[in-house]
């Protein structure tokens, strides 16, 4: 079954086949769900067919005028403004969120509109035996930037399995003094929530899961991962990357 017998035939295919693939490899790149990529092959499928299709009716020039312009509506209404509406509907930006909050259902929607390997360390849902849940996500930008945040008091062995559960990058002994928390974006953005919230900055311990120097597409400024307070059993999930 042929399905390219003019040169017209075989542009269409070519150009929206190009399409797909700078849509495919850009959706990879910026770790956005993968199973999503699929749906670009479908315009290039439908061109392949609409082809066929002409082969198999007529060679006439409105024939052939008629399946041009399906082609053509293909590529730029559909494959484009699949590109685009998938683009504003899974870059990490749906999510504007400024408050606390103890509502578990608004955290678990919220993490399920976000789509970043920074995040895949929070929990779900919150825990049920969590307590003083406190949960910040910043507003993000169409390029993905934002702050999101999740602190909880939990058992002395809930702290004990989070900490075994991950590799580090490093780890950040407590600190005595305030501004030594601050040489990151991260741990300042912490430092200020905790102060905010008068609760005490003392006797965390950083445990940091991922930055610029493991992570693709993250830039000196983020990092992710959690930090302990063993003497209060606070834990905080915590990802920054900033714009």
């Amino acid at each position: 079954m042929n399905i390219i017998k003019n040169k017209i035939q075989a542009g269409f295919i070519i150009v929206s086949s190009i399409i797909s693939i700078i849509q495919i490899l850009c959706f990879f790149a910026f770790e956005f769900q993968k199973n999503i990529a699929i749906w670009f092959i479908l315009p290039t499928i439908l061109i392949c067919l609409f082809c066929i299709l002409e082969n198999k009716i007529s060679k006439e020039n409105s024939v052939q005028c008629l399946f041009i312009f399906i082609n053509t509506f293909i590529i730029l209404f559909l494959q484009l403004g699949l590109c685009s509406i998938l683009n504003f509907t899974n870059f990490d930006n749906k999510t504007s969120i400024n408050v606390e909050f103890t509502n578990t259902n608004q955290y678990t929607s919220t993490m399920k509109s976000i789509h970043s390997k920074m995040t895949k360390h929070f929990p779900s849902k919150i825990p049920v035996e969590a307590q003083n849940v406190n949960f910040f996500c910043s507003g993000g930008s169409y390029f993905g930037g934002r702050v999101i945040y999740l602190k909880f008091d939990t058992t002395e062995e809930n702290l004990k399995n989070k900490i075994s559960k991950y590799k580090y990058v490093t780890i950040i002994e407590p600190y005595d003094n305030i501004n030594k928390y601050r040489n990151s974006y991260a741990r300042d953005f912490i430092i200020d929530r905790l102060l905010q919230n008068n609760s005490s900055i003392s006797g965390y311990k950083f445990y940091i899961i991922g930055n610029n120097l493991n992570t693709k597409n993250c830039h000196k400024s983020c990092e992710y991962g959690i930090a302990i307070n063993k003497q209060s059993n606070t834990i905080i999930y915590y990802a920054s990357n900033p714009d």
